[in-house]
């Protein structure tokens, strides 16, 4: 089966929530399908990107 790359975006201003999140999506995927994992902050927001195939 052919996987495609996709990416999902969080973003909050609580970082503990935030982590909560990213926790849930990542423990659905496979460690092998995860391909990159950007973080960032600004303005007391923070963000996360994940790139991973489905």
């Amino acid at each position: 089966m052919l996987k495609t790359l996709k990416v999902e975006l969080f973003s909050d201003s609580d970082l503990d929530q935030l982590q909560d999140q990213v926790n849930e999506f990542l423990y659905k995927l496979h460690p092998d399908d995860v391909k990159d994992v950007k973080l960032s902050s600004a303005d007391g927001t923070y963000d996360i990107l994940i790139i991973y195939k489905q």
